[in-house]
Formats: C-alpha cells, structure tokens, sequence
C-alpha cells in the first residue's frame, strides 16, 4: 500500500488557507511549512496583514525559510532582512541570513550571525536548535550536534531539541531507529507536535505502511481540526 501524504496534506491546505478564521496567528502557516506544503505556506505568510513587529518578524522569517527551500536565496535573503528590519532582537532573521552564509560555504560569516543570534537569548533552546538545523542542512554535523548540546543546556525539555537530533540521525542515515526514537521522544513532551508525526510517517512510508497511517491518525486525533 502506498500513499500519496503530500496529496493528503495538500488538500487539508487548501482547508487551512481557505479560513479567515485560522489567519489570526503564524501557526498555521508554520504547519505547512514544516510540512513541506511550501506555495501554501507562501500563499498564508503574504495574506498576514497588521501583525505585531515579533510576529511580523515571524512571518518574515518563515517567508525566508519558505523561498530558501525553494531554492530561490535572493528572495529568501530579502525575507530574512524584512525579519530584522520588523524587529531587530528578533534572532531568527540572523539565523536565517547565516543559514544562506552556511549555504555559499562562508563559514565565518555564518558563524558570526549565529553567535549574535545566541547572544539575543541565550536561555532560548529553539535559537540553538534553529542553528542546528542551518548546519544540518549542509551536513557540518559536528557543528549540528554541539548547537543541539546547547540546546539541552538550556532546556531539557524542549520538543524541538528531540526534533532536531532526530534530523540529524536521519541525514546521517546512520541509524533510523534512533531518529524516530527522538521524535518519538519529541512528542511524549508536545503531542502536538505535528511535524514529529509526518517525520514518524515518512520513516516508516516504505517499510511499514500501518504505522505510517498510525502516525497519521494520532496527529488527526490530537488536532481534529
């Protein structure tokens, strides 16, 4: 049995960016970008209107994370100045800048952002955790694995360092049943965590199409809306 989850989720999008309702806040939005809905996720962050400068700088940021993965870097480093412009101790704007540095291998340049990001809010585990991501994505996993360390320092009890080290393991292709043991780990701490569910469905899509479904059916049942 083989599902199509990308044509599932997109039809939930369609739901989600078709409700005045749901655009009080970035959540949604944020859902389908984690999702890896990316025009829905677009579509949602340009229709905010009349945000806070935080939740602004927010949607900025995501807008940035958006064209990023849509490999489209001048839009994403426009977005990613938008962020800091909206609001300049918002750390996520510099971390997306150093994610772009990371990208065209200015490691120093990188590494800079990152440390003025850090120092916004050091007791913050989603900065470093946001870091880890940056290089996850091209693959310095050292330097993945002592921001996701950080991240633990600060909050041990943060889904998205579970979340994190569960990408790693993953890019590493070392050893799956670990990543899936952090996002599993992730969600005993935040059962809505919804992209802890697509990440369990996705390990699991070929192998084992029943827990794959599984998953899904709890992330429905947790979130029914």
């Amino acid at each position: 049995m083989k599902m199509n989850v990308k044509k599932i989720l997109g039809s939930a999008a369609a739901i989600f960016i078709s409700i005045p309702a749901l655009f009080a806040n970035n959540e949604r939005g944020i859902d389908l970008y984690r999702a890896g809905l990316y025009e829905a996720a677009k579509y949602f962050f340009l229709e905010q209107t009349g945000q806070s400068p935080k939740s602004q700088a927010e949607n900025y940021y995501y807008l940035g994370q958006v064209y990023k993965d849509l490999e489209k870097a001048d839009s994403a480093a426009y977005y990613y100045a938008k962020a800091i412009e909206a609001e300049a101790n918002y750390p996520f704007g510099y971390i997306g800048e150093g994610s772009l540095a990371l990208m065209s291998g200015k490691m120093s340049e990188a590494e800079e952002l990152f440390k003025k990001a850090e120092g916004m809010n050091k007791k913050d585990a989603s900065v470093s955790v946001a870091i880890a991501e940056a290089y996850i994505e091209v693959k310095q996993y050292p330097k993945a694995q002592q921001s996701i360390e950080k991240a633990k320092k600060a909050d041990k009890k943060y889904a998205g360092t579970f979340m994190a080290e569960g990408d790693l393991f993953k890019a590493k292709e070392e050893n799956l049943g670990l990543a899936a043991g952090n996002y599993e780990s992730a969600l005993r701490l935040n059962k809505k965590e919804k992209s802890a569910y697509l990440k369990l469905e996705k390990l699991y899509e070929q192998e084992n199409p029943k827990v794959a479904l599984y998953y899904l059916d709890q992330m429905i049942a947790n979130e029914p809306e």
